[in-house]
């Protein structure tokens, strides 16, 4: 099974970022569980948050996991995050395919490893 990273927006309203981006990683499970496994590092490191400073180590632990990830969903308003900018600079370097929205996963990919080659 492939991994695929949910890229979510968490500054701001965090406990309302974090629950979305819990359901889409549900919803998205739910539709495809045979095929793949969806990493949430909202739920991931959520334990860390509390005793690690500053917000960019933890920002560090999540971009090494999605070094190890085969392809990247990015959620509503990840242009607007710091963070979720940085994802997509260290996902389109890897040339991981990326898909703009949840519910364009597996449908369209935005980037592929050809496009990202391209790019730069």
């Amino acid at each position: 099974m492939e991994l695929i990273y949910i890229s979510h927006p968490f500054t701001g309203n965090e406990e309302l970022n974090r629950l979305d981006a819990r359901q889409i990683t549900g919803r998205l499970s739910m539709r495809h569980q045979d095929e793949f496994i969806f990493i949430n590092p909202l739920d991931l490191f959520q334990g860390q948050s509390d005793f690690l400073e500053p917000d960019s180590l933890i920002l560090k632990q999540a971009l090494e996991v999605l070094r190890k990830c085969n392809g990247v969903v990015f959620c509503k308003g990840w242009q607007r995050s710091a963070g979720c900018r940085k994802e997509f600079a260290l996902a389109t370097k890897l040339g991981l395919p990326i898909w703009e929205s949840p519910e364009l996963f597996t449908e369209n990919v935005v980037w592929g490893e050809d496009e990202c080659q391209k790019s730069r």
